[in-house]
């Protein structure tokens, strides 16, 4: 959750604390790329771009149904 969510918004943190959710509260994206998706920023990166310059050179498999939902990365 943003951390201006999470700080100024308490009723907003009502329901996921009565559910016993864990809600933590973050600056950024980056700081969760981490420990959500075992991967560096740099990794994350590469693999985004090694998945879409097909796409952009109008390659075979950049036309392909799914290309981006497949990597790993956005399962």
């Amino acid at each position: 959750m943003p951390k201006t969510n999470y700080e100024k918004a308490r009723d907003e943190m009502e329901v996921p604390l009565e559910e016993d959710i864990a809600v933590h509260p973050v600056s950024s994206a980056r700081e969760v790329w981490e420990p959500m998706f075992g991967l560096s920023e740099s990794d994350i990166l590469e693999r985004i771009r090694s998945r879409t310059t097909g796409r952009e050179s109008g390659g075979k498999e950049g036309k392909e149904k799914g290309v981006i939902t497949d990597c790993l990365l956005t399962r």
